[in-house]
């Protein structure tokens, strides 16, 4: 079902740079203003600077797009990157410590992927995305013809042969480089050359669908600049695939916060969310926002916590654990899921008033910074969400498509500048 394919990766010269950590940086779209500054001043050879250039003149947007190709072209022209001389398979073995506290390790095989419509079965997503971002990777594929960080996508190996291949000795005893991802942990990264794991590698996908994770946006606009490209590498995209049961697999939920509504907006959304769902505890929490995100995270890790499905703030300080009603379904045939009853009671609560939920509605990752933002006055109130189990995300996205939006954080995130795929190397 999937074209999974070797490629000759675009790679920093590690004679030049023997600190790949020092060079990376993480995907576009975690990339604040600040980390840019930083990432800028870490290293002039830093990929944020093709990834995620700074906007160079104040009246003109579009100039950065040039700006990174003409960095791209100048580092290649240094030989500070330069092209593999052979077409591989990687392997990132990415260690980090997760939510609560446990290390843990992730497999991550990096290919590059044919480019296929989702209707076609073989690349299935799993949210929606918006025309702005799309616009800014068009724009940035066009100058540089070159993925700078990878798609995560998911897929599962039910018989295990690709498992067994990223698992060997001879796998494991080809790293080239090693280094340190910046508040995430340690990484390895590994060449997958021999020509009879290449075959079983490829041979394994044709059977198997793959489940974008995290890089919609991208994926979609790599597919419209397939279109147009005459280049036969843009029929293709690089993907980083992780195994379904790989114990480094980690989705968190995505929270929500609530700000810019009166107090009847606020009385009609509690409405709305009281109808779908009730309360099985309230909780008191710690006044200050670290010790409260410190709390949360126990109850989120707490065995406890089949017993509710989001935790309310409220801005008093205090926090209620709600769970579905049992005699609603959110009036959907689809699999009954907290994220879907949440998007609906925020939709309906306000559609009497002159907000829409898109007005009211923001959206963050981490715990801490949602809590903050509550706790100061800024919210009116904010919804923590448990991550998806594995096995249940696979089965929703299979049978029924997308989900609401930012509905999952696949974590950690894959970073840009392990390795890169020069769309005119093909």
């Amino acid at each position: 079902m999937v074209e999974a394919l070797p490629f000759r990766a675009l790679m920093y010269d590690l004679d030049a740079i023997p600190r790949l950590s020092d060079v990376i940086c993480p995907p576009y779209d975690v990339i604040s203003d600040q980390m840019r500054e930083d990432l800028y001043g870490k290293n002039s050879f830093n990929v944020v600077r093709l990834e995620y250039s700074q906007q160079i003149c104040s009246g003109n947007e579009e100039d950065r797009y040039e700006v990174a190709a003409q960095d791209l072209r100048d580092w290649i022209d240094q030989g500070v990157l330069k092209v593999a001389k052979q077409a591989n398979f990687y392997l990132l073995n990415q260690t980090y410590t997760d939510a609560y506290g446990a290390l843990r390790t992730r497999k991550v095989l990096i290919s590059r992927v044919r480019l296929v419509r989702f209707s076609e079965g073989s690349v299935l997503p799993h949210e929606h995305t918006i025309p702005k971002a799309k616009k800014d990777r068009l724009e940035l594929l066009k100058s540089c013809e070159t993925n700078f960080s990878p798609i995560m996508a998911v897929y599962r190996d039910s018989d295990r042969r690709i498992n067994s291949i990223l698992n060997s000795e001879r796998v494991n005893k080809s790293v080239i480089t090693q280094g340190m991802i910046s508040g995430e942990g340690e990484f390895t990264l590994s060449e997958i050359s021999k020509h009879e794991d290449v075959m079983a590698i490829t041979e394994a996908f044709q059977d198997i669908p793959v489940l974008i994770a995290d890089g919609h946006h991208r994926y979609e606009t790599a597919l419209e600049y397939s279109q147009v490209s005459g280049a036969a590498g843009a029929q293709y995209v690089m993907m980083g695939l992780i195994a379904l049961d790989d114990p480094g697999l980690d989705i968190y939920g995505y929270h929500r916060v609530i700000s810019g509504i009166t107090e009847d907006v606020k009385l009609s959304l509690m409405a709305r969310i009281h109808e779908e769902f009730e309360e099985y505890k309230a909780v008191r929490l710690p006044e200050d926002a670290r010790g409260c995100s410190r709390e949360i995270g126990k109850l989120l890790a707490s065995p406890d916590r089949a017993k509710w499905d989001i935790a309310l703030l409220h801005d008093s300080g205090d926090a209620s654990l709600l769970r579905m009603r049992a005699d609603h379904t959110g009036g959907r045939g689809n699999i009954r899921l907290p994220i879907r009853l949440l998007e609906d009671c925020l939709t309906v609560g306000v559609q009497n008033t002159s907000s829409s939920a898109s007005q009211i509605v923001d959206y963050d990752h981490d715990v801490e910074s949602a809590v903050t933002r509550v706790r100061s006055g800024g919210c009116a109130m904010g919804f923590i969400l448990g991550g998806l189990e594995v096995d249940l995300f696979e089965k929703v996205v299979i049978s029924e498509g997308r989900l609401p939006r930012k509905s999952t954080y696949f974590y950690p995130k894959l970073p840009a500048g392990v390795v890169m795929y020069p769309l005119s190397g093909d």
